[in-house]
């Protein structure tokens, strides 16, 4: 066989290497492909357990006949080959060498590679495991997240609903009497008496209706709070001014100052129901928590301040401030928690805050913060970015 036929050989062998998948597989071709070539006069596999200096298979040939790799820590084979002691094959010692050299370049290759595949696969099995943990605490949190849920409309509800059904039962009664007086003779004065009965039997239904109304339209806000209204330009003052009007008609607190500090040309530019949904549950907070009216028949007033002035180039302030009760320090991290109220007992939902939070931060993309300390009143700010007019 030539110098070249032998070399070729080599390169052949060396190119179909870095196709072969592991170093088992890798020696077995060499094994094969070297015994082929008269320079090697043996080849063979190491075990594992033969690791170590190999001794030639010729007689006491030189030390630097001997072509070898080591069999590896994690039981990997190795492989031997001992060049022909012939001196017309010395020439084909350096090209062996360099073979040799690729074979183990190759296999270093490998076995990063495999370790590369090896890291991935449990990095994505890790992945795997985080995605289907978190959703695992998700769905925890959905449910945990109903229990105060259930238990704000249990509470809720129990009372209109409990309400509605003893006055329904009632009615049910004075119409069963009002058909037998009527046949039996009714006066016209005890005819009057069960029509005012019955009259005021229906108001407390549709005051309950109401009741129950109003906490279904409240969950409901807080659950599309992020939907977002296209972006009006309009007069800031004239809307506080509709705001302060309407909450005070709709709840009969007309004892308190309102007290606008806003200039009378600033105009913004963004979701004006949103805005005005929050300035409305400001305004009800101060009136409700920092004074204490659940209604028209509470005589403790006081001055309300709402307020605006510009933050930055374009961003505008607007804030809610009474000199009530304020807020303990304790409760100032909670007020805008879903749920969370200091008068579950007098009926309020504890969704007012919690709405006004969520519109400013997902509609508005603003921020909102209080200011409070006990007997000094609260401040309710929200800042707009980039919502001035020019």
């Amino acid at each position: 066989m030539s110098d070249n036929t032998g070399i070729g050989q080599l390169l052949v062998m060396q190119s179909v290497l870095i196709n072969l998948p592991n170093q088992e597989s890798i020696f077995e071709f060499i094994t094969r492909g070297l015994r082929s070539l008269p320079a090697i006069q043996s080849v063979r596999m190491l075990e594992a357990e033969d690791n170590g200096r190999v001794q030639p298979h010729i007689d006491s040939p030189p030390a630097d006949c001997i072509l070898q790799i080591e069999p590896g820590e994690e039981g990997d084979p190795g492989i031997v080959a001992e060049l022909n002691p012939d001196p017309e094959f010395n020439a084909y010692r350096p090209y062996l060498n360099n073979f040799f050299t690729m074979v183990r370049f190759i296999i270093r290759f490998k076995k990063q590679q495999a370790q590369l595949e090896w890291k991935n696969t449990e990095l994505e099995n890790a992945l795997e495991t985080e995605n289907r943990l978190r959703s695992e605490l998700i769905l925890k949190e959905k449910i945990l997240g109903l229990n105060p849920l259930s238990t704000i409309i249990a509470h809720e509800m129990s009372t209109p609903i409990g309400n509605i059904t003893t006055i329904s039962s009632s009615l049910k009664s004075i119409t069963e009497n009002l058909q037998n007086s009527v046949s039996e003779g009714l006066s016209k004065s005890q005819l009057l008496t069960r029509l005012d009965q019955m009259d005021h039997g229906f108001s407390d239904i549709l005051k309950a209706a109401k009741q129950m109304s109003r906490l279904i339209s409240r969950l409901q806000h807080l659950i599309d709070a992020g939907h977002v209204e296209p972006s009006s330009h309009f007069n800031l003052l004239q809307l506080c001014r509709d705001v302060c009007d309407m909450v005070v008609h709709n709840n009969g607190w007309k004892q308190h100052q309102m007290e606008l500090q806003i200039e009378e040309n600033l105009h913004i530019c963004t979701d004006k129901g949103a805005l005005a949904q929050i300035l409305e549950i400001f305004l009800e907070n101060a009136l409700i928590h920092g004074y204490g009216n659940n209604n028209a028949a509470d005589n403790m007033a006081g001055p309300i301040i709402i307020g605006a002035e510009q933050s930055g180039l374009k961003d505008i302030s607007i804030w809610v401030q009474d000199f009530g009760t304020g807020i303990e320090a304790e409760n100032l991290g909670r007020v805008f928690d879903p749920f969370y109220t200091t008068r579950l007992s007098q009926g309020r939902d504890g969704l007012g805050l919690s709405i006004a939070y969520r519109l400013t931060t997902q509609v508005l993309r603003g921020h909102v913060d209080v200011e409070s300390s006990p007997g000094s009143g609260s401040k309710f700010s929200i800042i707009l970015p980039g919502c001035r007019d020019n």
